[in-house]
């Protein structure tokens, strides 16, 4: 072994190379009061306040009311005598934080009410096509929605935390340019008219926040594996 390789292989073992582990989970809370229910931190995860978070209800029920600084929204099927409403979420900044594939997001919302006090609920997510503004955005100026995939289906008791699956909407727009990147929708597709809270909320409990798992990175884990095999040795010749 070369005098560089050496010097190459303490360095690493050292974690002047390599860290002690790599961030696998990220925590994304809107700006202010953090969410209950975020853990403590640990050697693998952050938790951060995300600047630019914005959410906001658009009702065709009343089109042209801004629902935006409400502290609570809610999805809604069409039915025979109710309409449509949708629920926006724009947190693109985490793009600029994570810019790695998503193994899985999880948009975590605290559901309070429902057409009954034990729904089915089916909660649809896809894209929003164009760019809305929190405090202004209305029925008539909302933009048009993506494909939909499921993010949640289920029955779900009230007064707790949802996690709505966003993973595949979410790595989409990873994948395009930030013009693109207009964020998510959810839609009620089974009637049952869920109510979450919003970023609004003054409540820490029912704050909503966004939880993004990346894999761990491979040469990473190798190099930290090499390291510890290369501690084991060492520490067995210092015994013989």
């Amino acid at each position: 072994m070369t005098a560089c390789q050496r010097f190459m292989l303490a360095c690493l073992c050292s974690g002047a190379l390599a860290g002690s582990g790599a961030i696998q989970q990220w925590y994304f809370y809107p700006p202010g009061v953090p969410p209950a229910g975020l853990p403590a931190l640990a050697e693998d995860s952050t938790n951060i306040a995300l600047a630019g978070w914005a959410d906001a209800q658009v009702d065709s029920n009343a089109p042209a009311f801004a629902f935006g600084l409400d502290e609570a929204g809610h999805a809604e099927h069409e039915s025979a005598s109710r309409g449509a409403a949708r629920l926006l979420f724009n947190i693109s900044n985490v793009y600029a934080v994570v810019s790695d594939a998503y193994a899985s997001a999880t948009l975590q919302l605290y559901l309070f009410g429902a057409a009954d006090t034990l729904p089915v609920l089916t909660v649809s997510v896809a894209r929003a096509l164009g760019a809305w503004a929190e405090d202004s955005v209305t029925w008539n100026t909302a933009p048009g929605s993506g494909v939909a995939a499921p993010g949640f289906v289920g029955a779900q008791a009230l007064n707790t935390n949802v996690g709505i699956d966003v993973t595949a909407a979410m790595n989409a727009e990873l994948g395009d340019a930030p013009a693109q990147r207009h964020g998510l929708m959810l839609l009620d597709a089974s009637g049952a008219s869920p109510y979450f809270f919003t970023s609004k909320s003054p409540v820490a409990a029912y704050r909503p926040y966004l939880h993004v798992l990346v894999p761990e990175p491979v040469l990473q884990s190798l190099l930290l594996l090499l390291c510890a095999v290369i501690g084991r040795a060492r520490s067995a010749m210092s015994r013989s």
